[in-house]
Order: C-alpha cells, then structure tokens, then sequence
C-alpha cells in the first residue's frame, strides 16, 4: 500500500480502509489472535506508523477492523491449544479471560474440551471462533475501550482515524453506546461504520449514539440489480440482484435516504463488493461462466461485466455517499 500511495492519490482517494490487520492463524484474519500486534505478513508497528505519515502528509485517513465479537481460538486470550505464554481461557478456569467467553458444562460429562470440563460459545457454530461476551462483561469492555491503553484508543493513537465493526449487529447495543463517547473525546474527529446488511440491522446503528455510518449493502444491492436484466445470485444469500427499473431504482435509494439520519446518508460506505461478496463485474456479467469451483471461467473476459460496471461508477460518484472502491475494483478485477 505504501508503494501505491501515489497511484491512490491519483485516483481520488481521501480514505483507506483495511480488513484486519492483526495477528491471526488465518488469511482473512477475522480470527484475531493478538490486538495489539500486527500480522508479520503485513509488517509492523513501525512500518504502519510510516504509513500514517505518508497518508497523513496526502490529507488521506486509515480506517481498521476491529472484531469485538469473537477471536481465534488460538489467541492469547482463549489458547485452546496451550501454546501461549499467556493463560487463556480454555486452559484454565482461573485465567483472567475465562469470563470474558461463553462456557458450558459438557454433555455428556467427560467431553468438555476445555478446562472444568466444559466447552464454549462460537459465533455461528465455528469452532475457531469463541464469541465474546460485550454484552455485561466489565474486563471486556476494559480492553476494548475503557482501560487508559484500551485498544481501540491504542490504535487511534498509533495513526488510525477510525473503525469499521465486524458483525455490529450481533454485538449488545450499549457497548457502542459506551464506546462512541470515548472515542470521541479520545478523538474528536474519529470515523466510525457498522457491518450491517439490511434495513432493520442498520437503523438501529446510525440514529448518532453509535455509529457515524454503515457500510451500504443496501445500496450496492439497489445499485447493482439497476444494471441487471436478469436475477443473480451469489450463492451464499449475499446481495441477491433482481433487476429493477429506474422508478424502482429511485424508490430504493429514497428508502435509504428516508431510514438513515442525513449525516448517515451522506457518509455512508457505499460499497459495491467486498471479501463477503463476488467481485462487481461477475455480478454485472450477463454472458456467463463455465466450469465451478476453481476451474470457473468466464464466457467473455466479463466484457460485459466491465462495461456494466463504468455506468455503475458514474451513479457510484455522483450519489450521496462515500463512493467506495474495493482494491482492483477500478480495474475490472473478477473474482468469486
């Protein structure tokens, strides 16, 4: 990223948004296993304080991804595995973070796979990640924004000019609540966006007592079905297209501009694609594409796709909102 400042620069880019940049047993690193210390793949501390230099020096802000919701369980702080200095919760029933997870007591007896025999919690059954109690738990809520060194101030103060939430939704309303006034006076101007998908997921969010905005899923669905003529689907319930016409395109952005507070409306993340998603051109190509899995190939280059995805960019640029471009995306990239 530092080698293609210049080249984002050029483009128009005031923001950059990353994925998780932490310490993670896997590539998408929405398995955190240390908060404080960056993914030596990616560099560290030293290389993403340069980083805020030179995106500082271009009037450029860095946003990051937290997840407060679950981590690995191979982090310091669960260490299923045993193989931390620190005493995780799995290892042992007087760890510091024992109650910072969801335990159980096994059933059968004898099959608990954690200390006391007990097993756990995990977001949406994956056993990789523990979910974290936000709801009530005074040592969380420490960590992530209470305690002087507190995380999210922690970064704030690294170069980081906000956040974006994995999973907001499914986090307790009052830990944003809480948070958004700490950040805040940590950082007057401190950008904050909600993962959120739907219409009843993301009101709640942006009413200014948690988040400054979301990302615009809602308008990448309304976007992308515009330029379709005939349905799509992804294949994992994410941004189902069904063409619209242009006055129901119309009545879907006025549905948006009538849900969100006007600040909300005007700073959203409208996005067309992300690492959740197909890449916008194969959502936007009507030739086809042969072949599944890893052999899939594309009938004709996504010409199609592409030439769908320049009307796309004007109404992206001109609509109300922060035009938000996933890497590659400003040259056509295809992925699935």
């Amino acid at each position: 990223v530092l080698d293609k400042l210049d080249y984002l620069q050029s483009l128009g880019v005031t923001a950059i948004y990353f994925n998780p940049i932490f310490d993670s047993p896997s590539n998408h690193r929405y398995d955190g296993r240390d908060y404080r210390t960056i993914a030596p793949s990616l560099g560290d501390l030293a290389l993403f304080n340069l980083l805020d230099q030179e995106t500082e020096a271009r009037g450029m802000k860095l946003i990051l991804d937290l997840v407060p919701n679950h981590v690995s369980s191979d982090s310091i702080y669960f260490d299923r595995f045993g193989r931390h200095p620190e005493v995780g919760a799995c290892e042992s029933v007087d760890s510091p973070y024992r109650d910072w997870f969801y335990f159980t007591p096994a059933n059968p007896p004898g099959t608990g796979v954690c200390a006391g025999d007990t097993n756990y919690e995990a977001w949406f059954g994956v056993v990789t990640l523990p979910k974290v109690n936000t709801t009530n738990n005074d040592a969380v809520r420490e960590f992530w924004m209470r305690a002087d060194d507190a995380t999210a101030k922690y970064w704030l103060r690294q170069g980081a000019d906000g956040y974006r939430v994995d999973v907001a939704n499914e986090i307790h309303p009052s830990f944003f609540q809480e948070w958004r006034p700490i950040l805040r006076t940590e950082d007057p101007e401190v950008q904050t966006y909600s993962e959120t998908w739907n219409e009843s997921d993301v009101r709640p969010m942006v009413l200014g007592d948690k988040f400054d905005s979301t990302m615009n899923y809602r308008f990448a669905t309304a976007l992308l079905s515009f330029l379709r003529d005939t349905p799509f689907s992804d294949g994992d319930g994410n941004l189902n297209l069904n063409p619209l016409e242009p006055s129901k395109f119309e009545s879907a952005l006025r549905g948006i501009q009538e849900d969100y507070p006007e600040p909300a409306w005007e700073s959203a993340m409208n996005l067309l694609d992300s690492h959740d998603t197909n890449r916008a051109v194969v959502k936007l190509d009507h030739d086809g594409i042969t072949g599944t899995g890893a052999n899939r190939t594309p009938v004709n280059g996504f010409e199609d796709g592409k030439a769908r995805l320049k009307t796309v960019a004007i109404l992206q640029f001109t609509l109300p909102g922060a035009p938000t471009v996933y890497y590659g995306d400003e040259v056509g990239l295809a992925g699935f």
